[in-house]
């Protein structure tokens, strides 16, 4: 096979003739062309000159079109691919091997097209979008492909034909898949378009499940109702730091009007924490249509008990939740419980007689005295008396006095507490 160069009117793998470019990403460009044989429209798909080296992005590209070709038969909602291989492109004055997919021609436009033409768009608009999408991610998701890239610039929106008069969506761009079961992701790397990446994304978990897609899904309905993206613009840094941290701004008070039951959904969708999210695609557009058929049921939906508050609220509150952990308090409940109760039963053992404070009390006021006690002295042969009354003490007679001296009487020292 002969080096061609992508230009207009160039005929490439023998029989396909390019036709128009219609735009380039950071993997590839694409380009509208026509099988020279049959006469129908494709779209290829070309690695980019300065990706091409790396062995990685040439393993991505490759299985791009592996999946796209799989997944393409099994729901109309995922762009299909025709053909791929590699083809020796000149360019620079070198000749590259670059990579192709040859897809099914789309005639619409992209998501991210129509938001730049009409800003934003209605709750209304956006639920058949959001109702085909999820069948797509739904289908990619039961084959365990994990898309990592969902954004508006990836949904598709293809122009009714003659037969119908509902546009139909296509999800686009398995450049960065992944399948579940894959090892080409490194701890650390980062893939994805930052303003639509999970938290488990910018981070760089090696773990990321279709869990992450499901935010996506939530961030793009986001940007298209309320004409901003949830977190912002700004830097790759910026916007890591807003996602694993900063509350995102509800729709109610970007749009100025009241909205409670979309703001839950948005709430649930963006949860930082992976289990507080929707479980699946589909669940996650029937909360959406429950909303716009009867708000009042929806809002009731989506407060269902199991739950939590901090998990329903964690994209509004600022805060990364770190999932249901009632188990372990419970367990440490019961923990300290057990200790505390072992205390108290060693504390009662080691005290036979405990004795009530009031018993206590009783006793000792029963026991003071009314009056000083009495002090002893050795000339006393018996002991005072205990009563109210002195007690009498015999006395040693004394030699007799004539009556004619005057002696003056002695105080008894042992009863008058004066004379000691």
């Amino acid at each position: 096979m002969s080096a061609v160069e992508l230009t207009e009117g160039a005929i490439v793998v023998d029989r396909y003739r390019l036709q128009t470019r219609l735009g380039a990403g950071s993997m590839g460009s694409v380009w509208a062309a026509e099988h020279v044989a049959l006469g129908h429209r494709v779209a290829m798909k070309f690695l980019n000159t300065d990706t091409h080296g790396v062995p990685e992005a040439k393993q991505r590209f490759m299985l791009e079109g592996q999946l796209a070709a799989q997944l393409g038969h099994t729901s109309k909602h995922v762009v299909k691919v025709l053909d791929h291989g590699v083809l020796p492109v000149r360019a620079a004055g070198e000749v590259v091997e670059r990579p192709f997919l040859v897809m099914e021609y789309l005639d619409g436009e992209s998501l991210a097209q129509r938001l730049r033409k009409q800003g934003r768009l209605s709750l209304e608009q956006m639920r058949p979008i959001v109702r085909q999408l999820a069948r797509g991610l739904a289908a990619i998701h039961r084959n365990g492909v994990i898309h990592r890239d969902l954004k508006p610039g990836n949904t598709f929106l293809v122009r009714p034909d003659d037969d119908s008069k509902t546009e139909l969506v296509k999800l686009l761009d398995f450049g960065i898949a992944k399948l579940e079961q894959s090892d080409l992701t490194a701890t650390g790397t980062i893939l994805g378009t930052p303003a639509f990446m999970s938290p488990e994304q910018v981070r760089g978990d090696k773990v990321v499940d279709a869990r992450a897609d499901l935010w996506a899904f939530a961030a793009t309905v986001y940007a298209c109702v309320v004409g901003e993206v949830p977190f912002g613009p700004g830097t790759v840094g910026e916007l890591t730091a807003r996602i694993l941290w900063s509350p995102v701004r509800k729709p109610s008070e970007v749009l100025g009007k009241a909205m409670p039951g979309f703001d839950l959904w948005v709430a649930r969708g963006l949860a930082r924490e992976p289990s507080a999210r929707f479980a699946s695609a589909e669940e996650l557009a029937d909360a959406f249509e429950a909303v716009l058929i009867d708000e009042d049921v929806g809002v009731r939906k989506l407060a269902l008990p199991w739950r939590t508050n901090d998990e329903a609220t964690s994209a509004y509150g600022g805060k990364r939740v770190q999932g249901r952990r009632w188990p372990q308090r419970v367990a440490l409940a019961l923990f300290l419980a057990a200790g505390a109760g072992a205390l108290l039963w060693r504390a009662r053992a080691t005290t036979p007689h405990p004795v009530s404070p009031r018993a206590s009390t009783a006793v000792q006021v029963t026991r003071l005295p009314t009056q000083p006690a009495p002090v002893p002295s050795p000339p006393i042969t018996s002991a005072p008396d205990a009563s109210d009354k002195p007690a009498r003490a015999v006395r040693v007679p004394k030699a007799p006095v004539p009556r004619t001296s005057k002696t003056k009487k002695q105080p008894d020292s042992w009863n008058d507490p004066s004379a000691l």
